[in-house]
């Protein structure tokens, strides 16, 4: 995993560390960096947080936790190929 992976994987679980481990996250990111892995290098680092972020707010909705209005509007950014 490359070092701005590891950044994207860091803010992500600052983000969602409440409700997921650090090791959760980095396997959330890494399964987005593979299916993007046809994207540029330069965006790539990008759309996997974008990625990734859509799918740990999908798994909060299927345990019934709540949003905050700023994770409200992620909503419908990525959606799982």
């Amino acid at each position: 995993m490359t070092r701005q992976l590891v950044e994207v994987a860091v803010r992500l679980h600052d983000r969602f560390g409440a409700d997921v481990t650090f090791a959760e996250v980095l396997t959330v990111v890494e399964g987005c960096r593979r299916d993007l892995d046809m994207a540029t290098m330069a965006g790539l680092p990008e759309l996997v947080e974008r990625l990734a972020t859509q799918r740990l707010l999908d798994a909060r909705v299927r345990l019934g936790q709540h949003h905050t209005q700023d994770e409200r509007s992620w909503s419908g950014v990525c959606e799982r190929t």
